[in-house]
């Protein structure tokens, strides 16, 4: 069974111009809060704590209104 992150979209300014990132606030795997690209789909294991890569689905909340503004604004397809 593959394991669902879901990920809240958020706008950065360390990058120029303002760029934008997905933050995962609760891990599947190691329960702690990971910052990662605004993607979806299933991607190769970024948690630091496993031991091997494995694959799991990131999935952009679509409850959040800022989400769903933030990825029409940078052209995030939601699968």
């Amino acid at each position: 069974m593959v394991k669902k992150n879901i990920v809240i979209l958020k706008e950065t300014t360390y990058q120029k111009p303002t760029g934008i990132y997905g933050v995962i606030e609760k891990c599947v795997i190691c329960k702690d809060k990971h910052i990662h690209a605004a993607e979806e789909g299933n991607v190769v294991a970024h948690c630091i704590n496993l031991p091997r890569p494995t694959t799991y689905e990131l999935v952009i909340d679509r409850n959040n209104k800022e989400n769903l503004r933030l990825a029409k604004k940078y052209g995030i397809p939601l699968n």
